[in-house]
């Protein structure tokens, strides 16, 4: 059986999504895609502040144990009795800086007990943990 190949379809040039190359996308497309961008955004925003959130806690979190053991180290020094402010122990931070909370909070000396017991405590009550001075 001889094949004449004149009388074979010509290859259709069109795409998956039946267009030429030379067409572009339709505006319906192109609100289906704005839409489904817009609904995977919407999905994601909540997960992206919750983790924002925990990333500060965690973060000053760290800074407070960071000053409770400049404190540790400021209280095998100093004399028993010595009023202590933040100022004392900052030579027993690395880098002689104070630490900043990310969410714009201040540290201070939680003064209910004496000394290193107090500890430290950051204006956000929800960033304060309890940290065990051993």
């Amino acid at each position: 059986m001889k094949i004449i190949h004149d009388k074979l379809p010509k290859k259709n040039l069109r795409g998956c999504l039946g267009r030429t190359p030379a067409q572009g996308f339709t505006i319906v497309e192109l609100m289906i895609v704005v839409m489904i961008i817009g609904l995977l955004a919407t999905v994601a925003y909540p997960f992206y502040g919750r983790a924002r959130t925990t990333t500060q806690i965690n973060q000053c979190q760290g800074h407070q144990r960071v000053l409770l053991g400049a404190l540790e180290l400021y209280m095998f020094e100093a004399e028993a009795g010595e009023a202590v402010t933040l100022n004392d122990i900052l030579p027993f931070v690395k880098g002689e800086t104070m630490p900043k909370c990310p969410a714009q909070g201040t540290y201070s000396l939680n003064s209910e007990n004496e000394g290193i017991q107090g500890g430290i405590a950051c204006s956000i009550a929800s960033h304060n943990a309890e940290f065990n001075a051993d």
